[in-house]
Formats: C-alpha cells, sequence, structure tokens
C-alpha cells in the first residue's frame, strides 16, 4: 500500500484503546506503520535493491523484535515521558507493525510473511498498490487526525475516524465479491480454449479490473477483460536462459522478488517480467550479443495503466 494508507492505519490505531490516545503512542503507532518501508530509502525505485523492500522488514515473524527495538530507543531517549507507557507501547507497536505487513498482505506485489524462516511470498490479492478509494479515505482520515491535533492540541476520540476506518474493511468486502465472479468468468474461459491448463491466480490491476494468470506444461497465460470481452496473452515458461545472465547477481533477486517471471528471449536482448504488472513493469532487460555475452541490463520502473501487451 501506499505511505498515506499505513500514516493513516497508524492514526486509527492510536484511537483504538483510551490508553493509546496520547501524543506518544500516536507518534509510536504512525512510526511502526513507516519504519517497515524505510529500507526504500537505501535505493529508489528503478534498482534491483527496491524489488526487495519488503523482504527484510515486512514480516510477521521479525514484528515482534522490530518493535521491541523500536520501544528500546524511544525509552533510552525519551525516559522520563514514556517510562510508565512501555507495556501499552509496546503492544501498540507492534499491533501497528504487524498492521502493516498485513496491509501490505493485501495487494498483488506480495510479502515474505514468515522471512528469514520462509522465502516463500504471500499474497491475498485483493487490492491494487495504488487504490484511488483507499488513498481518499486515508486522506480523509489524515485530514481528521490533523484538524483535531490543530483543535484541541491533542488527539481526541473521534467517531468519524472510526466510520472511516469501517469503509476500508466495507471496500475490501466489494472488491472480494468481484473478485469471486471474476475468477469464475476467468476459469471457465481458460477451462474451454486451454483444457489443459491449470488455473493459478486472479489479481488486481489499476482502475478496478483483473488479470487472471493460467499454467500449463511449457506455458503461462495471462487473461484480462478488455472492453467487456475476455482476451489472453502467452508466454513461453521455458526459454533458455544464457549461463552469464544465471551467474548475474541481479537475476537471482529479480527471481526473489518476483511472483511469477517468465523470460521474453530475442537475438539481441533478453527480457524478464512478473507477470503480476504489466510487461513493462520493473522489467529486467539484458542486452546480449550472438554468444549469449552480456553487454549492459537495465531495470525499468513502474507502469501505473498495467496493460497486457
Amino acid at each position: 500500500m501506499m505511505l498515506i494508507d499505513h500514516i493513516a492505519a497508524g492514526v486509527v490505531l492510536s484511537q483504538s484503546h483510551s490508553k493509546f490516545r496520547n501524543i506518544p503512542a500516536l507518534t509510536i503507532s504512525i512510526c511502526s506503520q513507516i519504519l517497515p518501508d524505510l529500507t526504500v530509502l537505501l535505493d529508489g525505485p528503478g534498482t534491483i535493491f527496491y524489488l526487495s523492500h519488503r523482504k527484510y522488514t515486512t514480516t510477521l515473524a521479525l514484528s515482534p523484535i522490530y518493535s521491541a527495538i523500536l520501544i528500546l530507543v524511544t525509552f533510552l531517549l525519551f525516559n522520563k515521558n514514556v517510562k510508565n507507557q512501555i507495556l501499552p507501547l509496546y503492544i501498540l507497536s507492534l499491533m501497528s507493525w504487524v498492521i502493516h505487513v498485513l496491509y501490505d498482505y493485501f495487494n498483488p506485489y506480495g510479502v515474505k510473511l514468515f522471512w528469514p524462516f520462509s522465502g516463500k511470498i504471500y499474497s491475498l490479492d485483493l487490492i491494487f498498490e495504488f487504490d484511488p478509494v483507499y488513498m481518499f479515505i486515508s486522506f480523509l482520515i489524515l485530514t481528521v487526525a490533523v484538524v483535531s491535533l490543530i483543535k484541541y492540541k491533542r488527539v481526541v476520540k473521534l467517531k468519524s475516524i472510526y466510520l472511516l476506518a469501517t469503509t476500508y474493511l466495507v471496500y475490501a468486502f466489494i472488491s472480494f465479491f468481484i473478485k469471486l465472479n471474476t475468477i469464475e468468468e476467468y476459469k471457465n474461459y481458460i477451462i474451454k480454449k486451454y483444457p489443459e491448463s491449470v488455473y493459478l491466480e486472479t489479481i488486481p490491476r489499476s482502475f478496478w479490473r483483473w488479470k487472471g494468470i493460467a499454467q500449463d506444461s511449457s506455458t503461462f497465460f495471462v487473461i484480462v477483460k478488455e472492453n467487456e470481452k475476455i482476451v489472453d496473452k502467452v508466454y513461453d515458461s521455458e526459454s533458455e536462459i544464457p549461463l552469464a545472465i544465471k551467474d548475474d547477481d541481479a537475476f537471482h533477486k529479480y527471481l526473489d522478488y518476483a511472483r511469477y517471471p517468465v523470460v521474453m528471449k530475442d537475438s539481441v536482448s533478453l527480457r524478464i517480467t512478473n507477470l503480476v504488472y504489466s510487461p513493462d513493469t520493473y522489467l529486467l532487460n539484458y542486452k546480449i550479443n550472438k554468444s549469449g555475452k552480456v553487454l549492459s541490463s537495465s531495470l525499468s520502473s513502474w507502469n501505473l495503466i498495467d496493460n497486457i501487451y
């Protein structure tokens, strides 16, 4: 999810109990929402490292440790102000960190919930990363919170914040039922056209559209609905990869990030893309010569439109 969504979640959590309705708790809650994504500051979008930014800190397995470190640092810096609130603040921090992880679990980028014990990527595939509805609700929550702080000089319990937060859940349920209907449509399409294939996932795209992914022994199929008509694109899942690329560090990091990586190859280049996004989003592109030697490599950035072709 976007930063504004995470900060809004931190505000809502700080209103969830009377012990949390104070400035230190609000600060801890928001920090616990921001810190899991702090690794993006080390290297921005368009870099291989950025693709792994959810790996190290967006994990349920290490959330208790990260929250403990945050509270320890807070205690060392502000001993007098928080010494009687350590346990409530730790509980709030842990809740906020976990909520951040689960928020990211909603979208197709996915998270490694149990890293470092498991490298498997999990995703509920329910909400697209740049969802205008979620961002608008988050903006309203933050607006109400800022007005409250300016007017009352303190955090107060606001029914309007709870009401806005409830709309998150309502919108998620609506998306879930739309997804169920889309799964049925795409599965029927795949069964009729490619009876040997197995339907794998239904993934949210931008602007409230959906993408289906299926696979047979040697091929991936991407299914979308364009102009009320279901269409598909076929990707070879068994393209030969030159040894020079297999030994490349960027290649291994890309495979570590991508849920459904596929290779597209011609005489002068080899391109690797993640099927959960459009073909030119986070596209790892290698320029190669006839002998398979790598001449250069680059990584494209984000394409919000998310087209199939």
